[in-house]
């Protein structure tokens, strides 16, 4: 004996007891073995093989007896032996797996009878257009109401269809109808509810959206944070900061110690742990160079700006640094050496190095400062080296869209050496404070020495000279400035 397939169903299998079942064959079809193995809710393969019993299909699925056929003027109709399917049969009904995997095939509805095709007839279109010619009135009815009857009927009032013409079925279908509006009517009115209460909380939301757009800048990354913070689950040492926020939390530390600690502990602020901040401080890896994503930003930046606000000075120092030597591990290099670039010459290679030199971009219409490259030296820049940096510090910002007027720098010899090789002469005879723009000749960039360091040149010497050399030329005291 076969055993059926379905998932879960026993039929057919040795020790139970298996009368009145019938096992169905898998239809040869291809399209229909599709609908069987899409019914069906079992991981494998339908095959021809594989047999289906009747305990999962639907009753009018399964055809049970013969045709009727006529004996001696009776109508007698015979069981079968064996079970069919029709033609549309599949199986739906699971019970040995959950209720929701068992999809009910609706049964095929019946063809219209006689009565209710002539009820379709007499009942279609408008009731206030039918006439009594519309209607259909048996003859055997007339018969039995008689010619009085009759009579009565030509001289009554106008024939009501309502009356006559609407069946059973006309006032189901009407009430229905009736109640699948009235369903709408109410789903309706509650969607007008929720639509109110969706645009009172979309005004809350707007005016707190415009409150929060009016926050200074600094308040609104700070919120962010501890929004991002709250989102986050499980231990409190999960929090991930911005870049921003983590270069704000530094400044606050290099302010005071003791402050970044009482707002953290107390919690005025989402600030990371000293130990955030100092594996921040390692991550980053600053190098000595001109920066080149920071002149992409810069070029970005100034690409809003007006001709005028593009206008600026370059300024150049050397600042004292403390010697320390540095393995990166990610790029394998020592950092700590003299490093000017591919400038940097052989004998000072391996030098390590004590003094550093920036460059700065000041514009003279705006309050902001940008660097733009720092080098390592050992000791004061090489006048060489140093005006080939000060030449490819014109070119990059030019390259940026910034337009550089003018050179400032404080008095020391190698300063003094580099702008000479640009012209720079302080000859009483033949002053020289400019140079042509290398990027535009119709443009001139001029030096300028620092005024600070001036007055401080000035304030050493009268300390330690005593005395203050001047001009000898008296000037008329109308022409005094």
């Amino acid at each position: 004996m076969p055993y059926c397939w379905a998932p879960g169903c026993k039929t057919g299998y040795k020790g139970l007891d298996n009368t009145g079942r019938h096992f169905f064959q898998v239809p040869s079809d291809s399209e229909r073995v599709k609908q069987w193995q899409k019914h069906i809710p079992r991981v494998g393969q339908l095959s021809s093989k594989h047999r289906i019993c009747d305990l999962h299909f639907e009753q009018h699925c399964i055809v049970k007896t013969y045709p009727p056929i006529n004996i001696d003027g009776k109508t007698v109709q015979l069981e079968r032996g064996k079970w069919e399917l029709t033609a549309d049969a599949v199986p739906t009904i699971f019970p040995c797996v959950p209720k929701y995997l068992s999809t009910r095939v609706p049964k095929p509805r019946s063809l219209p009878t006689k009565h209710h095709l002539a009820a379709k007839s007499t009942c279609s279109g408008n009731a206030d257009e039918v006439t009594h010619s519309d209607c259909s009135i048996a003859t055997e009815t007339t018969a039995m109401i008689g010619e009085t009857a009759e009579a009565e009927t030509s001289v009554s009032e106008p024939f009501q269809p309502s009356r006559f013409c609407c069946s059973s079925r006309c006032k189901a279908d009407k009430y229905n109808l009736k109640r699948r509006v009235a369903r709408c009517h109410r789903k309706i009115r509650q969607l007008q509810k929720n639509v109110v209460k969706l645009s009172a909380k979309n005004r809350n939301l707007q005016k707190q959206l415009s409150a929060y757009q009016s926050l200074p800048p600094k308040l609104k990354t700070a919120l962010q944070q501890a929004q991002r913070n709250m989102q986050q689950t499980g231990s409190k040492t999960g929090n991930r900061y911005s870049v921003e926020w983590i270069l704000d939390c530094l400044l606050i530390r290099c302010k005071s110690t003791s402050t970044y600690k009482m707002l953290r502990e107390n919690g005025y602020l989402p600030l990371p742990s000293v130990a955030t901040l100092n594996r921040t401080i390692k991550a980053m890896r600053p190098e000595f160079g001109f920066d080149k994503a920071l002149a992409a930003g810069l070029t970005e930046k100034l690409s809003s700006f007006t001709d005028r606000a593009r206008r600026g000075i370059l300024m150049f120092d050397e600042i004292q640094i403390s010697k320390n030597i540095d393995f990166r591990v990610d790029t394998g290099k020592m950092v700590g050496f003299v490093d000017f670039g591919h400038l940097t010459q052989e004998e000072h290679t391996y030098q390590e190095g004590d003094h550093a030199l920036v460059f700065l971009f000041q514009p003279h219409m705006g309050g902001w400062v940008q660097t733009i490259g720092s080098f390592c030296s050992a000791g004061t820049t090489p006048t060489a080296v140093l005006a080939k940096l000060i030449l490819k510090a014109i070119i990059l910002l030019e390259n940026c869209g910034a337009k550089v007027d003018g050179l400032v720098s404080d008095g020391a010899s190698t300063n003094r050496a580099a702008l000479a090789s640009f012209g720079f002469s302080g000859c009483k005879q033949n002053p020289v404070n400019s140079m042509a723009n290398p990027c535009d000749d119709q443009r001139t960039i001029y030096f300028f020495c620092d005024m600070p360091h001036l007055l401080k040149t000035i304030r050493n010497n009268l300390l330690t000279k005593k005395e203050f050399l001047v001009c000898s030329i008296v000037f008329p005291e109308n022409n005094l400035i």
